[in-house]
């Protein structure tokens, strides 16, 4: 299943709008299909383990992969290799839940493909 990834920053007011108004209802919500979704801080130094299965920081995960602005929102498989193209911003609020959904759709599709 996709592993969705924001970069988030805390005290940033959209990306709290990602997490509490999109991201949060779709775990909630029985009829959407499974992902994995975890939250990188840009600027922490706290331990995690990367992709690789090695020891690393939010805050380097965030370089490694270029994310200078929040939100984003990424789309990887378990080996960190890009699904979909990635929600930079908040983009157009009404329309972001579909953006969300059709890049995680992209996303379960790629994967698909590789099997």
């Amino acid at each position: 299943m996709p592993i969705v990834i924001l970069f988030s920053l805390p005290g940033c007011p959209y990306c709290e709008i990602v997490r509490r108004s999109h991201l949060l209802p779709m775990l909630r919500d029985p009829k959407a299909p499974p992902v994995i979704v975890r939250q990188v801080d840009v600027d922490s130094d706290q331990a995690v383990v990367g992709f690789d299965g090695k020891t690393t920081t939010h805050a380097a995960i965030a370089r490694a992969y270029d994310v200078r602005a929040v939100p984003v929102v990424a789309f990887w498989d378990g080996d960190g290799r890009p699904l979909a193209d990635p929600l930079k911003g908040m983009l157009l609020p009404d329309f972001y839940s579909a953006y969300l959904d059709s890049a995680i759709e992209s996303a379960r599709a790629r994967l698909a493909g590789r099997g």
